[in-house]
């Protein structure tokens, strides 16, 4: 398998494992987590909360003779409805929760060097609901062989 499919299904496992669920206008309800990002980028209303993630990037350096240094920009986006201001609440709380699951084992188990937080960024969008979606970037470090960088 390809490191960065191995990356995504080990973050969403972790995710779909947790239960993450936010206060969504006085309801607790439980966030969605989707393997793949929707089409455009936006899930349909009836799956939000929700979050999903994808490799927005990916640097490869050798490093020896045999093995390559994999740095990636991992993005985990964050999406939620409500009123102005639990829209963003929504957002702070799975932000919240998303962080404290990865630094719970930031090697996945030994898949990875390390996985940095590096920051986020919000979009808002109000109309008679409001919008809102937060890009929560991560840069993970995966060491594979170079001859195959296939992982199990």
């Amino acid at each position: 398998m390809h490191p960065n499919k191995k990356l995504r299904h080990e973050i969403v496992d972790v995710l779909e494992g947790a239960s993450v669920a936010v206060d969504v206008d006085g309801v607790f309800t439980l966030v969605k987590v989707k393997s793949n990002p929707p089409s455009g980028g936006w899930q349909l209303d009836s799956d939000l909360p929700g979050i999903y993630c994808f490799v927005r990037s990916e640097r490869v350096a050798r490093q020896g003779q045999k093995t390559d240094i994999r740095t990636n920009v991992l993005d985990v986006v964050l999406q939620a409805k409500g009123s102005a201001s639990n829209a963003v609440d929504q957002l702070d709380d799975m932000q919240l929760e998303v962080e404290r699951l990865l630094s719970a084992d930031p090697t996945l188990g030994g898949f990875l060097v390390s996985l940095q937080l590096l920051g986020s960024e919000v979009f808002l969008n109000q109309g008679e609901v409001v919008f809102a979606a937060r890009r929560v970037s991560f840069e993970p470090i995966i060491v594979t062989d170079r001859s195959n960088p296939s992982v199990a």
